[in-house]
């Protein structure tokens, strides 16, 4: 275990020190206490099992998202700038550009439900996305950096959403009404496929390469949706 550690790079240590295992712990403790956070805890679990495996992995190191304390500064900066620019753009062209709030239980308490809104999901889909899965498709399929983003903002980040929103096709009777469903909210889904493609880009910049800047951002804009700083609505199963 000692000499599996000295080939983890540092700023990817980082991530692992505190960011997935911290939340990992913390998603499991809610996990056993609270019933009612089991479906929304299974995703946290998997997201958070699937980036641990890979960040403890030498051979995806070079390729993964780290914490680099070198670069943190401007990495604050440009996950502080996103949200800005995504509350102007949602005042300016909604309905287009709009995000659903996450089906989350009613029954779990508001405190509870703004870190798992702001804290949690954000930063493990942020290390299990652009962290892990883009290291993954890099590494396994051989593509480079941009076309690994664009895989895993619109084949992966978009598709967890629409199961995040409560949105199932098996809940809809016919394929009129699933045709309906998705019509209603294909602006919702134009909004997360970009968001999670600026994610990836913003935290792999040149000058920057910093977890710290996707998960800044993404946390912050869900704090807009969470606080209705911005126009949201969620998507509840039929």
């Amino acid at each position: 275990m000692v000499n599996l550690f000295k080939k983890i790079e540092e700023a990817n240590g980082n991530v692992v020190k505190w960011i997935i295992a911290p939340l990992l712990i913390f998603s499991l403790i809610l996990f056993v206490i609270l019933p009612e956070f089991r479906p929304a805890g299974v995703i946290a679990l998997i997201l958070g099992f699937w980036a641990l495996f890979f960040y403890l992995q030498p051979a995806y190191q070079e390729d993964l998202l780290g914490i680099q304390t070198a670069t943190i500064f401007p990495a604050i900066l440009l996950g502080a700038l996103v949200p800005i620019g995504f509350w102007l753009v949602n005042k300016m062209i909604f309905p287009l550009f709009v995000i659903g709030m996450p089906n989350i239980s009613l029954s779990i308490g508001s405190d509870v439900r703004f870190i798992l809104i702001v804290v949690i999901f954000p930063w493990l889909e942020e290390v299990a996305l652009r962290g892990a899965t883009i290291a993954f498709l890099m590494k396994t399929y051989g593509i480079s950096e941009w076309k690994a983003n664009l895989i895993q903002a619109w084949g992966i980040f978009l598709p967890l959403h629409l199961l995040a929103y409560g949105v199932l096709l098996s809940a809809y009777k016919s394929w009129i009404e699933v045709y309906g469903a998705f019509n209603a909210i294909s602006g919702l889904f134009l909004a997360v496929g970009i968001m999670g493609t600026i994610f990836g880009w913003i935290g792999r910049k040149d000058g920057v390469r910093n977890l710290v800047a996707n998960g800044l951002a993404h946390s912050l804009v869900n704090l807009l949706l969470f606080t209705g700083a911005v126009v949201s609505f969620v998507v509840a199963v039929i």
